[in-house]
């Protein structure tokens, strides 16, 4: 056969163009493979993504189970110290003190405490010891410092340290708030309760944060959260 001579024969491609080619070729089938490979295999320790967010790895997910199986085993632990009465009151087997479920303002309806909560300045606060009657007692009180203390909780189970004068104790890392047992001390303001513990100076006064369970004192003008106590017999 005689050659076209309006198309001439193509050249022949070079070897070392098309074995450059085929290594190109080549490498996208591995690297599409391995990505195929590490979206299906299920286990893998790569995070996956899915619609935008990120599948947790079984390791993770155990993990995140064992951390809440902790927090519930430990919650149990600390609310199966308190003695919890139908009247809206609850004693603490290990401190023997009577504690009102409700904050002031609130009130038990069988269930949970309804309504809201009253905010006070400390002198106000301090006025009402005696003049409240509730699960057939007339003797409560404002609790001190101490006393409010032990009514903190950190569901992460870790909390800093007081001060040489009392202050600080704040919950460290992913805690609950309101820093309380929630099934003894059901709707609690995240907030701060006063104390009947005087600060150092005339115009100050101690709380109780429970917003992180820290402690420190405050101007006595202040209007807070209170929650009352009396000693059980």
């Amino acid at each position: 056969m005689r050659p076209d001579p309006h198309h001439p024969p193509e050249s022949p491609m070079p070897v070392c163009h098309a074995r450059t080619t085929r290594s190109f070729i080549l490498l996208a089938a591995v690297l599409l493979a391995a990505c195929a490979e590490q979206r299906e295999a299920p286990g893998t320790a790569e995070s996956r993504i899915d619609g935008g967010l990120r599948s947790l790895t079984p390791a993770e997910e155990e993990r995140l189970a064992a951390q809440q199986r902790d927090l519930e085993a430990r919650e149990r632990a600390a609310v199966e110290r308190f003695s919890i009465g139908e009247d809206g009151t609850v004693t603490d087997t290990a401190t023997g003190l009577m504690w009102m479920r409700c904050a002031l303002g609130q009130q038990w309806n069988g269930e949970t405490c309804a309504g809201e909560a009253e905010r006070f300045a400390w002198a106000r606060a301090l006025s009402t010891q005696g003049t409240v009657n509730a699960g057939g007692h007339g003797d409560w009180r404002l609790p001190t410092r101490e006393e409010l203390l032990t009514l903190t909780w950190c569901s992460s189970g870790r909390r800093h340290a007081t001060d040489a004068d009392g202050a600080g104790g704040s919950c460290v890392g992913d805690f609950r708030r309101p820093t309380i047992l929630h099934e003894v001390f059901p709707a609690t303001p995240a907030a701060k309760f006063w104390t009947s513990t005087a600060g150092h100076q005339n115009f100050s006064a101690w709380g109780v944060a429970f917003s992180t369970a820290v402690t420190g004192v405050g101007n006595k003008t202040d209007q807070e959260y209170v929650r009352m106590v009396r000693t059980a017999p």
